[in-house]
């Protein structure tokens, strides 16, 4: 068993510029007394230059460097300090909505939030009021956000009202709890009975166009449905460069060298590599967190997938080895295609070539395993069909996805217990880890480590704890950075 670490911290050093406030200039008068056996002539050329001189130099020269330049610059110095540079760019983690307690904590790309009304006060998250039509915050964890849907019968306006036989319906009704109701009659602006449901087929992704036309998931986006037809808005980092609607949203920009930000931006030979959407001069060496939250990439169900493969059905604290199936590179480490990945039914996988199964650990630690990727490392058990590991796409935008297939937490068979979640590797580097179904989770370890095990990146919502209880459609990014 592994044993339990802590994240190593190294002191914090904060600089901040500082002025010194030059004193006075102060300069002696120039030529000496003439002195002589007359007293009115000692007198006379005595008094005006000892006068003149000294409130000209003293005075005047003064009151211009000590007052007015340097004591502003002086001033403004401490008050433009830069304390924190998320990828690159200074940010108050305070009130940043994309960086709210930390780097990469996006309040806006939570589930099932508006983005004008959500709010980062004090480094938290705030989403009192700002849930979507048809959202709600049932949940016990403040950082779900919006996380359950009430625009059902089953949940209609309400995390707890359900549609009686009167009023079987749910439909959009101004001034509704969530903005939906119960009804017997469909109205506008959901006019459109499909099932049980109150619908507008323009703009409902479930029924586009028409009851039971659902807009699919694609590579890198999601779906939403636009005067009655499906389109695909790309998820941040990727775009749709080749204009077909079959393959989604197929270029990771934030990494692509050929596409550096944006399709066609190829990276010069002065700086090749494309970090974060920006050509870089210098290859990754670490992670940073670029964006939490949907909608990040859609999920792949691995299992049933062609090509996929299935291992450890109903096991417990077991691993199996997979090999890589493209060249990548993980931290400052190149990992060849063929390489070996530790795949374990206790909700991690790990890059350093080590068969590992432990029930439990920490990240960062120097205890093995490392290169350590914890989607959700505890004491879990796998069901049937257990784990499935299938790779998409076509070079060089493949993702190669390892997925955990409806498990629990060892070692009853709770009915109430369902998780299904994976881990994507980016052939251009970025790692996705995504949360389909997560119901009576508890608080284990979540992060990913380099090599060494010396250095990590928090993979909780809060953006610095490795270890918490992650939601149904809860997802990270981790981006490779200089």
């Amino acid at each position: 068993m592994r044993a339990l670490g802590f994240p190593r911290t190294g002191p914090l050093v904060l600089l901040v510029g500082q002025s010194l406030l030059p004193a006075g200039c102060f300069a002696a008068g120039g030529g000496g007394k003439l002195f002589d056996d007359d007293a009115a002539a000692d007198v006379a050329p005595d008094a005006a230059p000892e006068v003149a001189a000294d409130v000209a130099v003293d005075v005047a020269p003064d009151a211009t460097p000590d007052i007015a330049a340097p004591d502003a610059a002086a001033d403004a110095a401490p008050d433009v300090v830069c304390r924190t540079r998320c990828s690159g760019f200074c940010v108050d983690t305070m009130t940043d909505l994309n960086n709210c307690g930390g780097c990469g904590n996006d309040c806006v790309l939570r589930p099932g939030v508006d983005p004008a009304r959500v709010r980062c006060e004090e480094g938290a998250c705030g989403f009192a009021g700002a849930c979507l039509p048809g959202r709600a915050h049932c949940s016990a964890e403040p950082d779900d956000a919006c996380e359950a849907v009430v625009s059902t019968a089953a949940r209609c306006g309400g995390c707890a009202t359900a549609c009686p036989t009167s009023a079987p319906n749910c439909g959009r009704m101004a001034g509704a709890p969530n903005g939906y109701a119960c009804t017997s009659e469909c109205v506008d602006p959901t006019p459109v009975r499909c099932g049980a449901l109150c619908v507008d087929p323009p703009a409902d992704p479930r029924h586009c166009g028409a009851c039971g036309t659902v807009c699919p998931t694609t590579a890198g986006g999601a779906p939403m449905c636009v005067a009655g037809v499906c389109r695909v808005v790309c998820a941040t980092g990727f775009a749709d460069c080749d204009r077909s609607p079959t393959n989604g949203c197929e270029v990771a920009v934030g990494a692509d060298a050929r596409n550096c930000g944006s399709c066609g931006s190829a990276c010069p030979s002065a700086t090749p590599f494309c970090l974060a959407g920006v050509c870089a001069l210098t290859r990754p060496t670490r992670y940073t967190r670029a964006a939490v939250g949907p909608p990040i990439g859609d999920f792949v169900t691995a299992c049933g997938m062609p090509g996929a493969v299935t291992a450890l059905a109903g096991t417990d604290d077991s691993s199996t080895r997979v090999a890589l199936a493209f060249p990548f590179r993980f931290w400052a480490t190149d990992l060849s295609a063929g390489a070996s990945v530790n795949v374990s039914s206790d909700g991690f996988l790990n890059l350093d070539g080590v068969s590992a199964a432990n029930l439990s650990g920490a990240v960062p630690s120097a205890s093995t395993p490392n290169g350590t990727v914890a989607a959700y490392w505890g004491d879990n058990m796998n069901r049937t069909p257990g784990q499935c590991f299938v790779t998409v796409g076509a070079a060089p935008t493949r993702r190669q996805v390892f997925m955990w297939s409806d498990a629990h937490h060892c070692c009853t068979n709770d009915p109430s217990v369902h998780h299904s979640y994976e881990i994507a590797l980016h052939e251009a580097g970025p790692i996705d880890v995504l949360y389909q179904r997560m119901e009576g989770v508890r608080a284990q370890t979540v992060g990913l480590e380099n090599t060494t095990g010396t250095a990590g990146v928090s993979g909780c919502a809060d953006g610095t704890s490795y270890t918490c209880a992650p939601a149904t459609g809860f997802t990270v990014r981790y981006t490779p950075v200089p």
